[in-house]
């Protein structure tokens, strides 16, 4: 039993889960039906992500899938597609699915009715389009298709890649996260930690000025800088701003814990500490947070 926890520590047996057992449910039929929903199915792999890592409901999509290094859903149903796509392809003449397949790309050609927008050919044919290998559609060859299938996969998912790091770059609600993304998984994820301690890394990483611990949540002030509500820390004489860096790093009030769990950093936004951090190091953030975490919690429970 001790084994197999050590092993669900690490993203990928989690993400095994739920690649087997949820999605292929999600995604039944999905080639016929998913393309008119592609953003609507992204949906549940992000409620998946950001309830097992108890991230804010609010948190981008685009960070959830950069931070674990996953596909977007739709990836998935473009490769569900393509197959169907090639299985009529190579259908005799004068079957019933080959001649259904022509009558319906012929009238996405030349029809102007509001219906032909969700008229199935049409939507390949886009797909292809945006990565410019409409050559495929043209051909109308299951052969060409075949050869060009790896191909489009890849094209399409670098594509989709680089529109979430490009909407991270352009983030004005975490313009730091930039700065973090890394090509390869990241290190905290992967030395084995316990999930508890993966999911405060990660809430630090977002920096949403809301953390949780246990099922239980506070929201820093900071949060409410822009409301009635002042934005400072109240445990400071200073009143600066109670975000998250100032929360953990900075506040005086929790000087004193700090040191005591050897916290000598004093910035979220450090690629290096995160590429150097050891399984002690993620033990100590995790005790420190928990610490000043409950000190916070009592003022508001």
């Amino acid at each position: 039993m001790e084994n197999n926890k050590g092993k669900m520590n690490i993203p990928d047996a989690r993400f095994r889960i739920y690649d087997t057992m949820i999605q292929p449910i999600l995604l039944y039929a999905s080639q016929i039906w998913a393309l008119d929903h592609l953003d609507d199915i992204e949906i549940v792999q992000q409620t998946f992500l950001k309830r097992l890592y108890k991230l804010p409901r609010h948190s981008p999509g685009y960070f959830t899938r950069l931070e674990n290094h996953r596909s977007h859903t739709k990836l998935q149903v473009i490769k569900l597609t393509l197959k169907y796509w090639l299985r009529i392809l190579i259908k005799k003449d004068g079957t019933l699915v080959k001649d259904c397949y022509e009558a319906l790309k012929r009238y996405g050609e030349v029809s102007t009715e509001p219906s032909t927008k969700l008229n199935w050919t049409r939507k390949v044919k886009k797909i292809l389009t945006d990565i410019d290998m409409e050559f495929v559609w043209n051909s109308q060859s299951p052969q060409i298709l075949k050869e060009n299938m790896d191909n489009i996969i890849l094209k399409y998912k670098i594509q989709l890649n680089n529109d979430d790091v490009e909407r991270s770059k352009n983030s004005s609600s975490i313009p730091h996260y930039f700065s973090l993304i890394e090509e390869e998984p990241h290190k905290y994820l992967n030395i084995n930690l316990p999930l508890p301690i993966q999911s405060i890394i990660m809430q630090i990483r977002l920096n949403y000025d809301r953390i949780t611990v246990h099922n239980k949540s506070i929201t820093l002030n900071a949060w409410f800088k822009n409301d009635e509500k002042c934005g400072a820390c109240l445990k400071c004489d200073n009143l600066a701003l109670e975000d998250i860096n100032h929360f953990i790093f900075d506040c005086k009030f929790y000087e004193k814990i700090r040191h005591s769990f050897n916290i000598n950093y004093h910035n979220f936004v450090n690629v290096e500490f995160y590429r150097g951090l050891t399984y002690t190091q993620g033990s100590n953030i995790y005790n420190y947070i928990q610490s000043i975490f409950y000190l916070r919690y009592e003022e508001i429970d």
